[in-house]
């Protein structure tokens, strides 16, 4: 429950103001644990929130690469944008 309070405190100040919010995968630690890049939007600005994330998703292609791929990846690719 200590990862779910501490995921709480970095949402819920966008949450209370009524921002919208969107987590999209951004890649993996060097221990291949996933990480995420959080969008948060202006007020009543959903829809731009949600185009900018899968602009984001749609050019890293981070949501198709799974840990173990990791491993396999060139410096380039783990340092930068994952293309497919």
């Amino acid at each position: 429950m200590d990862i779910y309070h501490r995921w709480i405190e970095v949402v819920i100040y966008a949450t209370l103001v009524g921002c919208p919010v969107v987590n999209v995968p951004a890649g993996f630690s060097q221990q291949g644990l996933p990480m995420e890049l959080q969008v948060v939007g202006p007020c009543h600005g959903d829809l731009a929130c949600l185009q900018l994330a899968y602009a984001y998703e749609q050019a890293t292609r981070w949501s198709s690469i799974r840990p173990a791929d990791v491993m396999f990846m060139t410096e380039e690719r783990a340092n930068g944008c994952a293309r497919a």
